[in-house]
């Protein structure tokens, strides 16, 4: 298959999934602190690679993830996931300790560290981002967050970095382990509270249905991610980590057969999360309708992320969209049959 052979609104049309596709009302307010941002903190990358994080929009795709926010509160939302997305993309191809070093920081400054004159902008955004929560959040909530932020990185990120390294493929399963934690979705996801009887109680989060529910969102949203990137990936050589490439090589089939089995398990998991939002027999009326619209906002928050990859495609554009780190070569694949 060639990269503009594949279409990803064959497989994730616009209101696939079973939840409303909305979008925050603040959504434009965003775009100039967004812009902000890229100019100072993050200038410390090429022009070029700000004006790609630019048209990105990065904003768009949180104002549809987190609908029902106030200005505040999406504003700390959009920063915290524009300095996620910026991780991902300009350090995963760096060795697991120069992540660690990464990690541990952002970790203490989350905590209250003050950032150091001589650290870049990545830590001066982390310490703002804290500064915002910290305005409306109990502390019990922030270490959660925290938590799900050490979790993307060390057992996401930095996993992911021995395959990319070695130019290599995981096993089906042990992808959708390190995959679970390094789609960044779990912070955001814990974001999602905000508004609800916030912050949810810790003994109904720790609830096997609640954290199936969770873990459920975030593999979706592994599967999504990776149809919507599959073009960029085909063309890019150093790009493994794919389900649908990692299906193909596990199972010896076609790429094509690759995808429909991974929407076969898309398909099953948004079923399961479904069933779970609307079989809450078990709790009380009053936790059964917290439980119920959590599950509820993390499914609008898939369907917004879908919304944003057809709407606003620019993030997996094939040559010249994605932010390629400056410091990495980008070699592009000569055949496409083999992965």
């Amino acid at each position: 298959m060639k990269p503009e052979d594949f279409d990803p609104k064959k497989y994730l049309p616009l209101g696939y999934y079973p939840w409303p596709d909305l979008i925050n009302k603040h959504v434009e307010e965003m775009e100039p602190h967004e812009a902000h941002w890229i100019e100072t903190d993050f200038s410390f990358v090429s022009e070029k690679l700000q004006e790609k994080y630019k048209k990105i929009a990065l904003y768009n795709v949180v104002s549809r993830m987190q609908p029902y926010h106030t200005r505040e509160q999406l504003l700390a939302c959009t920063r915290l996931l524009f300095w996620h997305t910026f991780i991902d993309d300009q350090y995963e191809h760096s060795p697991v300790s120069e992540l660690k070093k990464i990690r541990e920081r952002m970790v203490a400054i989350m905590q209250g560290d003050q950032v150091r004159s001589d650290e870049n902008g990545v830590f001066q955004q982390i310490a703002i981002s804290r500064d915002e929560l910290n305005a409306f959040a109990p502390q019990e909530w922030m270490q959660r967050l925290i938590n799900d932020m050490d979790e993307y990185i060390h057992f996401g990120v930095e996993e992911e970095i021995y395959y990319r390294e070695h130019n290599k493929l995981p096993t089906f399963a042990n992808y959708s382990l390190f995959r679970e934690y390094s789609i960044g979705m779990y912070p955001h996801y814990t974001l999602v509270e905000i508004g609800l009887d916030f912050p949810i109680n810790a003994a109904l989060l720790r609830h096997p249905v609640v954290q199936r529910a969770r873990h459920l969102a975030s593999r979706i949203t592994i599967w999504e991610n990776d149809i919507h990137s599959i073009r960029k990936d085909l063309y890019t050589e150093r790009e493994t980590l794919n389900a649908a490439f990692v299906l193909q090589k596990e199972h010896g089939i076609s790429l094509e057969e690759a995808i429909e089995e991974m929407m076969r398990i898309h398909d099953a998991d948004v079923a399961e999360m479904v069933s779970l939002q609307n079989n809450l027999d078990g709790f009380s009326p009053e936790d059964q309708a917290i439980i119920k619209e959590y599950i509820f906002r993390m499914g609008v928050a898939i369907q917004g992320i879908n919304s944003f990859y057809i709407l606003q495609p620019q993030r997996y554009v094939t040559v010249g969209g994605f932010s390629w780190p400056d410091t990495e070569p980008l070699k592009l694949r000569e055949n496409f049959e083999k992965i």
